[in-house]
């Protein structure tokens, strides 16, 4: 395939992901499933209308507080994938971004649970 006057080989860059940045691809899988738990614990108490990631916040209220955060996380690492495949000089640097976002989340969201708690 020829984008943008480049040769992309999408079959060998599906497993890019999977193969070559399986350090990051891991990393960017554990702070997603951080992420989605704290998400889910701080909307269990504040609801989902509290929730500033817009995709997120749809999927919850439709679907609920639990599969919500699952399809948007999904959708973050299909994303993740597509980019990949058709970017794949740019992996590193997009996983690392992730990493450091759903971190961040996952503090963001731990703490406004926990200070819910403690009232």
């Amino acid at each position: 395939m020829i984008l943008l006057d480049e040769k992309i080989d999408l079959r060998k860059n599906s497993l890019l992901l999977f193969k070559d940045f399986r350090f990051y691809f891991y990393a960017v899988l554990i702070t997603a499933i951080a992420d989605l738990v704290s998400t889910t614990a701080f909307m269990l108490f504040l609801g989902p209308e509290k929730e500033v990631n817009f995709y997120v916040r749809y999927f919850s209220i439709h679907f609920g507080i639990v599969i919500g955060p699952i399809i948007g996380k999904l959708l973050q690492l299909f994303a993740l994938w597509a980019f990949t495949v058709i970017v794949p000089r740019f992996c590193r640097h997009l996983c690392i971004l992730i990493i450091f976002l759903n971190t961040l989340a996952f503090f963001a969201n731990a703490y406004v649970a926990w200070r819910h708690c403690l009232k």
